[in-house]
């Protein structure tokens, strides 16, 4: 990179706007080239004392004319520059004039992509007040097994149906082949046809994962708007065909890595996507959105919403009603085991795993209480008398609120298995639970 591309790339830095890659090329350039690293310090603290604490609406066309005025000004200067590099140093130190200034912060500022997409997705958010129902079809790659969250960009399509009443109050039924939950307004049902197990837990939104963001899509939406805030390396596009707006978002993988990889690419905020919404121009309301998994150059469609139904004429009857012969399993009156509290992941992990020699139902009930009845005597048969042979260190990988634990166990029958248990303590209790990885 040459110090005209990076000049370039200027007001990109400031809005928080390159690509992992481009921002990986600029910090290099930055470490050779004093120059323009003095270049960017000026701009970032004048951008800075004169960003205002509040967000103006700019008046039609103003950028514009500013941006012509300057031009103008410095088509008029033909005398050449000595230090070519400190260009912008000296229009935001003042040479040019204190409009420039001006110009700076609205177009680095306040009225970059990010800003415009932020606009747009307020006005869809309005728009989704006053709602009473709605009904979304839509489709994931993903396993029918697994939970709502999870994501396989080389799966098939698994097909989605999302229904909720929001008035007098939130009930909600989601469903996809093998794996169903519905909100009554009091618990939430969590089923799996397969295995004919239940789980009734107190209100528990992150049952159905992200897919709860669209239970009422303005939370969804606020979640996008939001992330126009933060220094993500997000980039947003926003264009308008007919009475169509398109809003287009791509975003490298959130989370933390850096210890391990193992979530990367196994959810949507978890992998390299482009997010393309479309919303109606006049009334601002999501029509509906795709999600592309971004690997390299290749590319493949993860999520697609197909249908989107506002005011759906739903009956609260039919969305709350629940299958017969399910074995329930209530979570809402857990005690937790004071034996899986007060203490780090992996002395929980050594805990729950000895616990398999003798299948010690006081811990493994407590630490297995996210799987079903019927789940549990299935991993009663597989892991009882397994101990284990080696047990490392715990690692975070992404957005995951617990940790990996990578193990290696003997199993009754002399084969050794290894796993990776998942374990988290986020619930009230603090108490540890298994999340998977048997």
């Amino acid at each position: 990179m040459n110090c005209q591309e990076f000049h370039k790339m200027i007001p990109d830095l400031l809005a928080g706007t390159l690509s992992p890659e481009e921002l990986t090329t600029a910090r290099e350039h930055l470490t050779s080239c004093p120059a323009c690293a003095e270049a960017l310090r000026t701009a970032r603290e004048t951008l800075r004392s004169v960003t205002p604490r509040f967000e103006p609406s700019v008046p039609e066309g103003l950028e514009a004319r500013l941006l012509d005025a300057v031009h103008r000004r410095a088509t008029v200067s033909k005398t050449p520059e000595r230090h070519p590099r400190r260009r912008l140093v000296g229009l935001l130190s003042g040479v040019v004039s204190a409009a420039a200034v001006v110009i700076v912060v609205l177009t680095f500022g306040l009225n970059t992509p990010a800003r415009a997409a932020r606009n747009r997705l307020t006005q869809a958010i309005a728009s989704m007040e006053g709602l009473r129902s709605i009904r979304i079809e839509l489709r994931i790659r993903t396993s029918e097994q697994e939970n709502f969250d999870y994501i396989d960009p080389h799966r098939e399509f698994v097909p989605h149906t999302l229904e909720a009443i929001y008035k007098p109050q939130l009930l909600w039924r989601v469903e996809k082949p093998g794996r169903k939950a519905l909100y009554d307004g009091e618990h939430t049902y969590l089923w799996f046809d397969s295995l004919n197990d239940g789980l009734i837990q107190p209100y528990a939104p992150d049952a159905i994962g992200m897919l709860n963001l669209l239970i009422d899509p303005s939370q969804l939406l606020e979640l996008e708007r939001q992330l126009t805030r933060a220094h993500t390396g997000a980039r947003y596009e926003l264009r308008r065909e007919a009475e169509v707006l398109y809003l287009t978002v791509i975003s490298p993988a959130q989370g933390d890595f850096s210890q391990s990889d193992h979530e990367r690419n196994t959810s949507i905020i978890e992998s390299n996507t482009r997010r393309e919404y479309r919303f109606d121009a006049l009334n601002g309301r999501l029509l509906g959105a795709r999600v592309i998994f971004l690997d390299g150059g290749r590319e493949r469609t993860l999520l697609a919403i197909d249908r989107i139904e506002y005011d759906a004429p739903l009956d609260t009857a039919t969305l709350t009603v629940l299958p017969e012969g399910i074995n329930w399993t209530d979570q809402t009156r857990n005690t937790p085991s004071p034996r899986l509290t007060g203490i780090d992941a992996k002395e929980a992990a050594r805990l729950i795993l000895a616990a398999f020699a003798t299948w010690d139902n006081e811990i493994l009930d407590e630490a297995l209480r996210s799987y079903g009845a019927h789940a549990r005597k299935l991993l009663q048969s597989r892991y009882a008398g397994a101990t284990v042979e080696r047990l490392s260190e715990p690692v975070r990988s992404g957005k995951y609120p617990g940790w990996f634990i990578p193990c290696t166990l003997r199993m009754g029958d002399g084969s050794r298995e290894r796993i990776r248990l998942a374990l988290r303590n986020d619930n009230s209790a603090g108490s540890w639970v298994v999340d998977g990885g048997l």
